[in-house]
Formats: structure tokens, sequence, C-alpha cells
């Protein structure tokens, strides 16, 4: 009996054993194995926390540089708007001055015409004088006494 009881605890003992180890050894870590491997993921995390740090001090300074070139760019287009609002005033009266040289250079050449033109005109119609009104009575009396005669 004592050799069977012995000879069940020894099988029972195997199986034991046997039950909390696996031999495949890709499907559990050992402790050190994981702390190892825990230690280099979080080393690498550091790591890239800090890059993103970086970064987000970069991008800070960026950001900063460009609202920067935007009031420049703003306070540079509002003087220029400035500058072309007063070239524009300054090329109106520019143009102003060079319609009023051409209406007076186009007076200075149309005058002569003009006065030619009006001669002709009065030229072409008879202008009475007072010979010409005392002769026309004088006719026009001889004309009625005549007719009065007859």
């Amino acid at each position: 009996m004592k050799a069977i009881i012995t000879l069940l605890l020894v099988l029972m003992m195997s199986v034991a054993s046997n039950g909390a180890v696996s031999w495949d050894m890709n499907e559990y870590v050992r402790k050190e194995v994981y702390d190892v491997q825990m230690q280099g993921i979080n080393a690498n995390m550091e790591r890239i926390l800090q890059k993103l740090d970086v970064l987000e001090v970069k991008v800070g300074d960026l950001t900063n540089a460009v609202s920067v070139m935007s009031e420049r760019i703003d306070r540079n287009f509002e003087t220029l708007s400035a500058r072309i609002d007063g070239l524009d005033a300054r090329m109106g009266d520019l143009r102003n001055d060079i319609y009023l040289g051409l209406v007076i250079l186009g007076i200075l050449v149309g005058v002569p015409s003009v006065q030619k033109w009006y001669e002709r005109l009065k030229a072409s119609r008879p202008s009475v004088t007072i010979e010409d009104v005392k002769r026309l009575i004088e006719e026009n009396n001889a004309e009625l006494l005549k007719s009065l005669r007859s």
C-alpha cells in the first residue's frame, strides 16, 4: 500500500508541475525579460515625448514669426495703399491738367477756323447799310408817286 500511495504522490506531483510550466517559450515571458522590454519601451516613449516637446516649441516659434510677418505685411499694405491713393490723386490732377491743355490748344487752333467761317457767313449774307435804306426808300417813294400819277 505504501508503494501505491508513493506512486500516486509521484504521479500527482509530476502532473502538477507540468501544468504550471509551458513548454512553448513564446507564450510566456519571464519577469526579468518583461521588465527589460518595458524599460526599453518607456525610454523610447520618453524620447518621443521630448521630440514632441521640441516640435511644439518650434511650432510655437514659427506661429509667432508668421504672426509678426503678417502684421508687417499688413502695415506695408496699408502704407502702399496710402501711397497708391496719393499717386492716384496726383495722376488725376495731371490728367485734368492734360485735358485743360488740350482744350486750350483746341481753342487756339479752332479760333482762326471759326473766324474764317464767320467772315464767310457774313460775306454771303448781304448787309444793309443806311445808304441802302435811304436808296430803297427813295426808290419806293418814286414808285409810289408813279403809281399815284397814273
